[in-house]
């Protein structure tokens, strides 16, 4: 199991199905620390970052226009920022 997945842990799936894949799952509560969650902001996805923590948050307000995200050929979201606005963006999600 990767260092991530064991920083989180799901519980089991609606069904009660114990052996569920933990994608499966639903999620109640994160068991990781500000620490570990600071850890792993530098390899998160902005778009999705963005996006989860106005979900789980309520917070509409990470969504700024200036951190849209544009949709490339691929259909890949990138937010076109420079290194500082990601890292703004990174704390602010934190």
């Amino acid at each position: 199991m990767s260092t991530a997945a064991q920083d989180f842990e799901p519980v089991s799936s609606p069904a009660g199905d114990a052996d569920a894949s933990p994608f499966n799952a639903v999620l109640t509560g994160l068991t990781a620390d500000e620490q570990t969650l600071a850890r792993h902001l530098p390899a998160a996805d902005l778009p999705a970052l963005l996006m989860t923590v106005a979900h789980l948050t309520g917070d509409a307000g990470v969504l700024r226009p200036e951190w849209k995200p544009r949709i490339e050929l691929a259909g890949v979201a990138r937010c076109d920022v420079d290194a500082g606005t990601e890292d703004r963006i990174r704390a602010e999600c934190l």
